[in-house]
Parts: structure tokens; C-alpha cells; sequence
């Protein structure tokens, strides 16, 4: 099957005029066949064919033009598949460079998003000096992925697989001593899953009352450009397509463009604005300190599978207190939430059985193991970090 589409692609583009709207879609394609082609073969040839048919589709595609994203993301993943098998270092930073251009260039943002988490997976392991700029660009990306104009359960949806960026990220930064990072990214995720409505809604109807024309250019805006990005990036020109087709493909493809730059220059255009200058970006770790109440200290958690830690932000401080918390694991977490809920289902299975009705209890043999267990894993570090004094029972 790959072999006979790669001579009908090839047919096809031999057919195809000098210049024609489809050239770089069928050179993306090919590269896609062959790099297919090479996972069942493991023949070199072929995924070098895979890099050089995936550079001409990138190099022939217009700047600004919506499919590029996706077409930086097909040349990064050959790259990256030609690695694993020569181990050439390279193609590692030349994969890692695509997907960071897929992120950057315009585009449907959830695309975008994909590539920069490509970036990001690979640059955590081949270069480590440039992945918190990675993460950075990914998480900045969220907010957009989220669609402004949906409804907040369809932006839940929208995030639906990009949970584990935010605490993977503030993980990495915290590595890194980069607490300011860990900060912005904890509270930007606290806000798309907690507090989505606020983060999300709150600038738009801001810049409604600011400037509605401009607020509902950007919605629309945003609302067409996913509706395209929707459509399939890898369709095969047929060849039987009429001229009818053709001229319909290339409208697609010219309405995406246009939606792509405007919605990239409405980005510019509302930042621009006074107040507006962190438009759909997380707020700055000096901006969250700056507001801090005063009768005491605000704990932030993040437990991730690498490493569990706490940030304390207090008043007046400049910078958040990092309290790493090395005794406790996301499993143990998970574990001490096991204990509660099967304690509380099966309190309540016994009272359904009495149909008596009465206040539900814990077992009194779990709670004092897990309260326990996070005093003196989570609690006291915390407290020992922020200078109070223990007593040990």
C-alpha cells in the first residue's frame, strides 16, 4: 500500500505545473510515505529520502501559510526517527529546532502546541539550556488552546491531554533553581484547570468593554482558525480532481493563511493596548508576590511524578521559598487517597445495608495513619523550612 502511494504521489506530482498550490502538500506527503515506509524497512535510504522530500515541503511552503506548523512537525519527527536508528547528534538538535519552529510559526495553535511539547520532550534530554524556554513557549500556548470562544466544558476538553505539562515544567524549572518560572507556570495551571473561567473569560470581556470591535475580531478570529485547522493537513491531491477541486483546495488553504496572520496580528494588536499587555499569558512571578496578603505565608504544592515539592510565597519577599518535599511521592499520594475513599465507600455501603442514616466516619485505624503520614512528610518540612518550631510527639 505505502509503495503504491508513493508512485501515485510521485505520478502525481510529475503531472503536476511548475508552482501549483499543491507541490508542497504532495512533497509532504512523500516524505511521510517514505518515512512510513521506513519503520517497517529500516532501510537509511528511505528515511533520507523522508528528510529531504520533508525539507522541500517546508521549504516551498510560503511563510505564514497555516499547514507550515504541521510540516516543520512531519521534518522534526524524521529526524528524530533517523536518530534513534544512527544516533547521529545532528539530527537530534535538527529535530528539536523544526519542532520549535512549528511552535513559533503561525498556525492553528492546537498544532503549535503539539510541536512545542514535541520540542520540549526532546530538549529535556539533548539540551537541557534551552528547555525551560521551551516549556515556556508550550504553557504560553495553552491559554490559546483553550478557545476563548467555547464554552468552559469544551475548553476542559480542549486541554484534554496536556495535564501533565504545567507539573512536568514547574518540576523542570524547580531542578534548575528557577523558582520565578515554577511560580508563573503553577499559577497558570492553577487557573486553566481551577479557575479557568476567571483566566479565560475575565480578558475578553475586559477588552469587550475596552474595545468590542477589536475583542470580537480576535473571537471569530480564533473560532475560524481552529474550524480550519480541523480540516486534514494530509490529504492526497487526487489525481482525477477537477479544476473545481482545485480552485476549492486552494481557497481553503488561502482563508486559512489569512485567518492564521490575523490572528497572530490581533495577538499584537491587544497587547499593545495599556492594560493588556499580558493578554492570555500568565501572570509574572513579580506581579503574584507584589499582592500577597500579609497575616501569613501562601503554600503552593506541586506533586509530580519526578519530584514533589512546595513553593511558600510570603509578604514582602522577593522571591518564593522552595521547600523540596524528598520524603514524599506522587504514588504515596495516590495511595493515601486510595485509603480515604475506600474507607468512606465502605462506611457508606454499611449504611445502606442498616438504613440507618448517620454521619459518615472514617475507620479509625486509617485516619490516623494518613494524617500521620502527611505531617510528618508534607507538613513539617514545610514548617521546619518556614522557621516555625516542632515538637516531636
Amino acid at each position: 500500500m505505502t509503495v503504491f502511494l508513493m508512485h501515485h504521489l510521485s505520478a502525481v506530482g510529475k503531472s503536476t505545473p511548475s508552482g501549483h498550490a499543491n507541490i508542497p502538500s504532495q512533497l509532504n506527503n512523500l516524505g511521510t510515505s517514505y518515512l512510513r515506509r521506513f519503520e517497517h524497512t529500516g532501510d537509511l535510504q528511505d528515511i533520507d529520502h523522508a528528510i529531504s522530500y520533508h525539507q522541500s515541503a517546508v521549504k516551498s511552503t510560503p511563510s505564514g501559510h497555516p499547514d507550515l506548523p504541521s510540516r516543520f512537525n512531519n521534518l522534526g519527527s524524521s529526524y528524530a526517527c533517523r536518530f534513534k536508528h544512527t544516533h547521529y547528534s545532528p539530527d537530534i538538535q535538527n529535530s528539536i529546532a523544526s519542532y520549535r519552529q512549528g511552535a513559533q510559526v503561525n498556525g492553528t495553535p492546537s498544532i503549535r502546541l503539539g510541536s512545542a511539547k514535541l520540542a520540549v520532550k526532546l530538549s529535556s534530554v539533548h539540551d537541557d539550556s534551552h528547555c525551560l524556554n521551551d516549556f515556556a513557549l508550550a504553557i504560553s500556548l495553552l491559554s490559546e488552546v483553550a478557545g476563548l470562544e467555547q464554552t468552559i466544558h469544551r475548553r476542559h476538553t480542549n486541554l484534554h491531554g496536556h495535564t501533565d505539562l504545567v507539573g512536568s515544567a514547574v518540576a523542570t524549572a524547580l531542578c534548575f533553581n528557577n523558582t520565578s518560572f515554577a511560580l508563573e507556570w503553577l499559577e497558570q495551571g492553577r487557573c486553566l484547570v481551577w479557575n479557568q473561567l476567571n483566566q479565560l473569560r475575565t480578558p475578553i470581556n475586559n477588552l469587550l468593554l475596552k474595545n468590542q470591535s477589536l475583542a470580537n475580531r480576535f473571537i471569530n478570529t480564533a473560532s475560524a482558525l481552529e474550524s480550519y485547522g480541523a480540516r486534514s493537513v494530509l490529504s492526497i491531491p487526487s489525481a482525477h480532481a477537477t479544476l473545481a477541486d482545485d480552485i476549492s483546495l486552494q481557497d481553503d488553504t488561502r482563508h486559512h493563511t489569512i485567518h492564521a496572520t490575523e490572528y497572530k496580528k490581533l495577538l499584537k494588536e491587544i497587547r499593545a493596548l495599556p492594560d493588556f499587555h499580558n493578554f492570555l499569558q500568565p501572570p509574572k512571578s513579580a506581579d503574584i508576590l507584589s499582592s500577597l496578603p500579609s497575616d501569613g505565608p501562601v503554600i503552593i504544592f506541586n506533586i509530580h511524578k519526578t519530584r514533589c515539592d512546595a513553593l511558600a510565597l510570603i509578604a514582602g519577599i522577593k522571591e518564593p521559598l522552595h521547600i523540596p518535599l524528598e520524603n514524599f511521592t506522587l504514588e504515596q499520594a495516590e495511595e493515601l487517597q486510595k485509603t480515604l475513599r475506600f474507607d468512606l465507600l465502605k462506611q457508606r455501603d454499611v449504611e445502606d445495608h442498616d438504613r440507618i442514616p448517620q454521619r459518615v466516619r472514617l475507620n479509625p485505624s486509617s485516619m490516623p495513619f494518613v494524617l500521620e503520614e502527611l505531617w510528618y512528610k508534607v507538613v513539617q518540612p514545610i514548617l521546619e523550612a518556614l522557621g516555625y518550631s516542632v515538637r516531636h510527639c
